[in-house]
């Protein structure tokens, strides 16, 4: 979580066994995943990889692009 706070970019990835859904949660939510498991983080919901990776790549795009060549 230290990687997060500091502007890192991480998630948690976790598979529902019941639905088969994928749920996605940024890296600040690990606490409350841990404590209350996938009710208790707030995240998206994606019905398999492809819906995964299409909304994930911009968000990746987004912050590399300010990382690497930060706004003068």
């Amino acid at each position: 979580m230290q990687y997060w706070s500091r502007g890192g970019l991480c998630f948690f990835l976790v598979k529902s066994l019941s639905t088969k859904e994928l749920h996605l949660f940024d890296g600040d939510q690990g606490p409350c995943l841990m404590e209350r498991g996938l009710k208790g983080g707030t995240g998206q919901v994606y019905a398999n990889p492809a819906a995964l990776f299409t909304a994930l790549r911009p968000r990746l795009l987004n912050h590399y692009s300010n990382v690497c060549d930060p706004a003068p």
